[in-house]
């Protein structure tokens, strides 16, 4: 089985933060401790009625 999600590295030593997509994000790598911010770059990242994916709001 394949996994298409896409992985989220740190930017200085490589480590593997995580696997998915993210609106956005900031993680500390717990390997070097350098931080990675992401943030969405396509306008269709966000729901056209702008609620959030993952709540009931």
């Amino acid at each position: 089985m394949k996994d298409n999600r896409e992985e989220i590295r740190c930017c200085h030593c490589g480590k593997l933060l995580a696997k998915g997509r993210a609106k956005e994000m900031e993680f500390k790598c717990p390997r070097c401790g350098a931080y990675t911010i992401l943030r969405a770059e396509r306008p269709d990242s966000e729901p056209p009625d702008g609620q959030c994916r993952s709540c009931d709001c």
